[in-house]
């Protein structure tokens, strides 16, 4: 006998781990794209974050617990690379490129792509701020550590207002 699966999204490990670190996502979107210096990035380049799955066995019987997720690399590429070396995502830009086409740009926002993959789950996404709150995100020369930080569960920071505070 076969049981169907569970395939809610929130079952997905992927779409599980995006929903819980929105906030520090968005805010090291924004940072990728060092948008101060170099504005004309947001049109042609996309911030990459590759995940792997970290397994944790445990001490009962020493068997593996459900994987839980991990940055392995993150990085900000042209489309040029991107669609190079991941031939199968330019299909995702497409259809994000029509539905923008339909929808427009709102007055007043700012947007960047964001693309994360997870073994042979790809998720785009486009990540949109209203230009005042785009304009409180903190930029920091070392996103990278705080974006680690806060996506493995350690308490150096904490989310606050769509900025990471350190912690005491």
């Amino acid at each position: 006998m076969t049981v169907p699966q569970d395939v809610s999204p929130d079952r997905n490990p992927l779409t599980s781990w995006l929903k819980h670190h929105r906030a520090v996502l968005q805010w090291a979107c924004a940072n990728a794209f060092e948008t101060k210096d170099h504005p004309e990035k947001g049109r042609d380049h996309v911030f990459l974050i590759q995940l792997e799955a970290v397994v944790h066995p445990t001490s009962r019987e020493h068997t593996a617990v459900k994987p839980r997720l991990q940055i392995n690399r993150t990085s900000l590429v042209n489309h040029v690379y991107l669609f190079d070396k991941y031939p199968g995502v330019v299909a995702m830009f497409t259809q994000q490129k029509e539905a923008d086409d339909i929808q427009g740009e709102a007055e007043g926002t700012v947007s960047y792509n964001m693309l994360i993959q997870y073994d042979a789950e790809w998720q785009l996404q486009q990540m949109t701020w209203d230009q005042r709150e785009f304009d409180g995100l903190e930029k920091q020369k070392d996103w990278v550590g705080v974006l680690l930080s806060i996506t493995k569960g350690m308490k150096e920071f904490k989310m606050v207002n769509g900025n990471p505070v350190r912690q005491q």
